[in-house]
């Protein structure tokens, strides 16, 4: 018998990898030619996509600033602003659902209890749920 019903937020109801995430990553981009990053928009992604299936991206952006020849007081500093350009990206809503997401919700939603859940840092998600093109009220 199902009790509750757990939804991931990106890339399940509504479209990050479309949306949010190419500018973060130019964010992040930027960040690190401007302290050195010797890669321009395209060489990054390259990279960051051959790293992608062992690391995470913070795991990726640690790799990425300790090649740059800063001190590590400055390497610990860009990398929390790359963390935080990538895991809490601008939000400029309403973000749009997935094809099929919000009737999915609505069938559901007389029946079960439903559930956010995410690995992702607390601030990023509030931004993106309160864009969400749907009364997250119930969720």
């Amino acid at each position: 018998m199902i009790k509750v019903i757990a939804f991931d937020l990106d890339d399940t109801l509504i479209d990050t990898s479309g949306t949010l995430i190419p500018n973060a990553l130019s964010n992040v981009h930027l960040l690190l030619r401007n302290n050195g990053f010797p890669f321009d928009l395209e060489g990054f992604n390259l990279r960051r996509l051959n790293l992608t299936h062992d690391h995470s991206h913070k795991e990726i952006f640690e790799i990425f600033i300790n090649e740059l020849m800063i001190s590590p007081q400055e390497k610990s500093d860009l990398l929390e602003k790359a963390v935080s350009f990538f895991y809490e990206p601008a939000v400029i809503g309403p973000l749009p659902m997935l094809t099929g997401g919000e009737e999915l919700l609505n069938y559901l939603m007389p029946k079960y209890p439903l559930y956010l859940v995410s690995s992702g840092r607390q601030k990023g998600q509030d931004r993106k749920s309160h864009l969400f093109k749907i009364n997250m009220s119930h969720l």
